[in-house]
């Protein structure tokens, strides 16, 4: 079996520029969040645009996504503010494991993007979540 998820297209005048990754989001840590892990059916909102030389006019961004610490399997999703969530995931992992994935995500008009992790039939479990950004689109 193949599945391919489309994520998105380069237009004319869309260009990538690539920057040294940088970690914006944390869990483990409070960077660009509240610190503490994330728990089942939790979203939460991460700056990109406008942080660490990525300008605030941005409209995509690549990045990578770490899971680290997981109490149980799980995914996660991210997309840009203010669009409907996505029904794929973006990362999948089972308990314990540390996962990276990356991904090429729109950000919203206000330079920020959604994450979603949920744990499935554990209702209870959580997990730390890390982003750093590859590159910018604008």
């Amino acid at each position: 079996h193949l599945l391919v998820d489309v994520l998105g297209y380069f237009g004319s005048g869309g260009m990538t520029t690539a920057v040294d990754p940088v970690r914006v989001f944390d869990t483990r840590t409070g960077r660009g969040t509240a610190a503490g892990a994330m728990r089942h059916g939790e979203t939460r909102t991460i700056r990109i645009g406008g942080v660490e030389g990525v300008p605030a006019g941005a409209t995509g961004a690549h990045v990578n996504i770490t899971v680290v610490s997981p109490s149980a399997a799980g995914y996660l999703s991210v997309w840009p503010t203010g669009a409907a969530q996505p029904t794929v995931s973006n990362l999948n992992w089972r308990a314990g494991e540390v996962v990276p994935n990356m991904a090429i995500v729109g950000l919203g008009p206000d330079g920020t993007l959604q994450v979603f992790l949920s744990t499935g039939n554990d209702t209870t479990g959580s997990g730390h979540v890390l982003v750093d950004v590859l590159g910018w689109i604008g």
